[in-house]
């Protein structure tokens, strides 16, 4: 039943998407260019800790994989702010699994720049029986100042874990 409904959803979403697709908000998705670093990031098989940006420390639960973003502003007059990431994981026999990362302050990307984001770690992946992992990122955010209407946008790419 929660396979179905996340199928509903997605659904939904794709009819959302394509009614919507002569808007400003996908206007602003088209002029990003998102791909992982590295295309096909490894799946990691056993625990271990890392030091976190500000000097914590976390215990990552494999399996887990560790992935960069680099992203491209394609505008030449436009920057962009990012504020959402969300990683979804494709299972080939039980529902996706969700890693949303709120960015503690927006990711700024001038107009025409590329940026490499940092790691982000996704742990306790679900097994996947040896079979690659299908991952959806899906980014959010604004272009301009995000003041006026059709100034937010969403966009995504996907890649496999293997």
């Amino acid at each position: 039943m929660r396979y179905f409904i996340h199928l509903l959803n997605g659904l939904i979403l794709c009819a959302v998407f394509t009614a919507t697709g002569a808007d400003e908000p996908a206007a602003a998705a088209a002029q990003l260019a998102v791909q992982a670093i590295p295309a096909t990031p490894a799946i990691e098989k056993s625990d271990t800790t890392m030091t976190m940006p500000g000097g914590s420390s976390k215990t990552l639960k494999a399996p887990y994989a560790s992935v960069k973003l680099e992203i491209k502003n394609k505008s030449e007059d436009e920057p962009v702010n990012i504020d959402l990431i969300v990683f979804y994981i494709k299972q080939p026999v039980e529902e996706e699994e969700i890693y949303q990362f709120k960015l503690p302050e927006p990711l700024k990307i001038a107009a025409g720049e590329t940026v490499t984001t940092n790691s982000f770690y996704l742990d306790k992946l679900p097994d996947s029986g040896g079979a690659k992992l299908r991952v959806s990122v899906s980014i959010t955010g604004w272009k301009n100042t995000g003041s006026e209407p059709g100034d937010e946008f969403a966009t995504g790419a996907g890649f496999n874990l293997q």
